[in-house]
């Protein structure tokens, strides 16, 4: 555990500092040695959810694939329990996590392919329409509602961009408006919450 924590702060550090190379780096240290660890019955902790949440949102704002498979991703986030609401870790529920890194490993994996343009297309739809009927339980609190929301919302108009979807104007604004509207509701309940809306950047 140690050494994972570790490897978290280097590759938070490398993030704020702006040092692209060593973040990877670390990452990749720090999955390799989860891989080894991989058949301890230990519960995941906060620790390994940082890491594989730092690894996906960094591959949102760069051309780096991530360092944790898709098959990985979800495989952790299911033996941490993680399931509807977010966590310490996790800003979003793990169904719009895993439909966002499903998107991403879809598309840095057929960057340059010959595949039908239709084909990739047809991907984004099912994509956003896991997000546009995906529904926060009411069982969650107003603050976890309004980080699901700007995720959720986020996350629709990243795959809209990345897969470069048709313009749909209305959709955009929606989402958006949903962000903003959103964001200020968490603002009135702690305005440090800002630093985890990933969706703002």
């Amino acid at each position: 555990m140690g050494s994972l924590a570790a490897m978290l702060v280097l590759a938070q550090l490398d993030m704020c500092t702006g040092h692209c190379t060593e973040f990877d780096i670390h990452l990749r240290a720090a999955r390799d040695l989860m891989r080894l660890y991989w058949e301890r019955p230990a519960q995941i902790g906060f620790v390994e959810q940082r890491l594989i949440w730092l690894d996906l949102m960094s591959s949102t704002t760069s051309s780096r694939r991530p360092a944790f498979d898709l098959e990985e991703t979800i495989e952790y986030l299911t033996r941490a329990g993680l399931q509807k609401s977010p966590s310490l870790a996790f800003p979003c529920s793990s169904e719009i996590f895993v439909t966002l890194a499903s998107a991403i490993h879809y598309h840095k994996s057929h960057v340059g392919s010959n595949d039908d343009k239709a084909a990739s297309l047809l991907k984004a739809y099912e994509f956003c329409r896991t997000l546009r009927y995906y529904v926060v339980p009411q069982t969650v609190s107003q603050k976890e509602k309004s980080l699901t929301e700007c995720y959720r919302n986020g996350a629709l108009l990243f795959i809209n961009g990345l897969f470069e979807r048709p313009s749909r104007s209305e959709e955009t604004k929606e989402a958006i408006d949903i962000i903003l509207r959103h964001v200020d509701a968490l603002t009135s309940i702690d305005p440090k919450q800002n630093f985890l809306l990933w969706p703002l950047y």
